[in-house]
């Protein structure tokens, strides 16, 4: 029989011999190897409002409570806070909260004043050494605690204004403390029916220090399972290594980690329109979301979870590793919002990894597909013109180059983009050329001038790559001559001069066809028509000649 109490060992339940124990648990808590147990009801014969189960024998310790059941349990190290509807304990007045330190009571200060019929004692949570309670009081030890109210082993305390209705939950984690309740609002925020209080504020009031413990609300220095708020001041990581469950910065304000120092979130950084600066290192094992925010300067960013750019920037030599082997992990992108930096992702071969960069203010975004492997790639921007030795290199280049390192991976396709500033020469004749150990390679390229995109498909190997005039094709200039009927022209001349004065003749066939084979694009042409027994409204026209050129068309203005 396990009479409401009740222990699972992994493979099977067992009874606790609890006989005692009524139906209305209101807590349990272990301290040291001892169970307690509280209940709201009990009988005068058992009085079990506060138990304890020392693994063999159960201990009723209730009967000190003067017939008053238990709403709540909290347990601060060594001692156990017992919340409910008594007002004195073996005659030391406790006003609804007591102390156990295994053996004897205590009182909490002058405690807190009556819940009210029917409302039961006040509900307590632990939040480091700190006791939390919330209910229907609005006063704490006499001062003024609106439903919430904190005691710190020496004095009560509120929450500014408090909740304006009774709170009946209460939890603390990462260093914040969560309330539930029947209240609307919490401090001067809408907030109906649950709260939270970021318990570890940055004041900033003495200094931008970090480790000085009067720049924190709660007059400590954060622990690292803290969750972090900062929006009134400035803020330097110098003197020690920071941990925190989560970093919340807005405002304007500016985090900068110091020289060695490395700044670690082991939840969510959130940068909003505020910023965080080098020299030191920054990690975030959760998500990292910028919005509107910047980070520059650091040594180095390591992002375990997602990057939400979201209008933000990341500038600065230091490197940043997305570490997330997911196309998704890396949302955002535009020519205001990128990562002038060395970026490096983990990449496989599931979708199209976006990498968001660009230099000197402007966006030159690298994508990946296509991969063969797993491992991580590397796309770093540069501005101007590939200086180095490039032997086979043309002097009319992209104003623009990318440098790429791959680690486990054999193939991908890549597509590089640029800007129409960044064009010297001819665009047209732009191809993608692969630099590596001082030889510049061609590599056959899909451009699209219209949306400046550059596509290399099944490159397998990397290095510095940018854009650059290849070299002239010879193709086919062709076309027809018809009539206003669109009946065929035949027998017209035609000349091809170029800019050196050399000409080339044909004639139409029977169906008005020309042709110029071996015709050197990229360079600029005049077509000339003679005829007898055709008139033409223009008989000559300039023609820039290039790749794919369409058509060169005349049609007569008589039959």
């Amino acid at each position: 029989a396990a009479n409401r109490v009740a222990k699972w060992n992994g493979t099977a339940w067992s009874g606790l011999n609890s006989p005692h124990i009524p139906t209305s648990l209101t807590g349990m808590v272990f301290m040291g190897n001892d169970l307690y147990v509280s209940t709201g009801t009990t009988t005068v014969a058992n009085p079990a409002y506060f138990s304890k189960y020392d693994g063999t024998t159960w201990t009723m310790l209730g009967g000190d409570l003067g017939d008053r059941g238990v709403s709540s349990l909290a347990v601060i190290g060594s001692e156990i806070y017992v919340g409910g509807g008594f007002t004195s304990i073996n005659g030391i007045t406790v006003n609804n909260i007591a102390k156990w330190n295994g053996s004897t009571w205590s009182a909490a200060g002058g405690g807190l004043p009556p819940q009210g019929f029917g409302i039961g004692g006040p509900r307590l949570a632990a939040a480091g050494n700190d006791l939390i309670a919330t209910g229907a009081f609005t006063l704490a030890s006499g001062a003024p605690a609106d439903r919430l109210a904190r005691w710190n082993g020496t004095a009560w305390s509120g929450f500014g204004t408090g909740l304006n209705n009774n709170g009946t939950a209460i939890t603390a984690a990462g260093g914040d403390i969560f309330v539930g309740g029947a209240f609307t609002t919490a401090g001067c925020n809408s907030s109906p029916y649950f709260a939270r209080w970021r318990q570890n504020i940055w004041t900033g009031t003495t200094n931008s220090d970090w480790h000085t413990v009067t720049n924190w609300g709660g007059g400590s220095v954060p622990p690292a399972n803290s969750g972090i708020s900062i929006g009134s001041s400035n803020v330097s990581i110098s003197t020690a290594d920071v941990t925190v469950s989560s970093l919340i910065v807005t405002g304007g304000r500016t985090v900068t980690i110091g020289t060695g120092r490395t700044l670690t979130v082991n939840g969510t950084l959130d940068l909003s329109n505020a910023s965080l600066a080098g020299p030191g290192t920054l990690v975030v094992n959760g998500d990292l979301s910028l919005n509107q925010g910047s980070i520059a300067g650091l040594a180095g960013l390591t992002v375990n979870g997602n990057l939400y750019l979201n209008g933000g920037t990341i500038i600065g030599s230091g490197p940043v590793a997305l570490t997330a082997c997911r196309a998704s992990a890396l949302v955002g992108g535009s020519g205001t919002s990128f990562i002038n930096s060395p970026l490096t992702r983990c990449v496989n071969a599931s979708g199209t990894y976006r990498f968001p960069v660009g230099s000197n203010g402007l966006y030159a975004p690298v994508e990946l597909s296509g991969v063969v492997g797993t491992g991580n790639f590397t796309v770093e921007p540069k501005t101007g013109a590939f200086s180095g030795a490039a032997t086979g290199l043309p002097a009319n280049r992209l104003q623009r180059w990318w440098n790429t390192t791959a680690s486990g991976i054999t193939q991908g396709d890549l597509v590089f983009n640029y800007l129409d500033t960044e064009v010297v020469g001819i665009e047209g004749r732009y191809r993608a050329y692969r630099i590596n150990s001082g030889t510049a390679e061609l590599v056959p390229t899909v451009l699209n001038r219209t949306t400046n995109r550059a596509t290399v498909s099944g490159a397998t190997s990397f290095g510095a790559w940018t854009l650059a005039e290849g070299p002239a094709t010879f193709e086919q200039l062709k076309g027809r001559i018809t009539t206003p009927q669109n009946r065929p022209a035949g027998r017209v001349i035609i000349s091809l001069t170029d800019s050196l004065g050399n000409v080339r003749w044909t004639l139409t066939n029977p169906f008005g066809y020309y042709r110029f084979p071996n015709v050197e694009t990229w360079k600029t042409y005049t077509v000339r028509l003679q005829s007898k027994r055709f008139t033409f409204a223009s008989i000559e026209r300039s023609v820039d000649f290039t790749e794919a050129n369409p058509d060169v068309n005349f049609v007569s203005t008589d039959h």
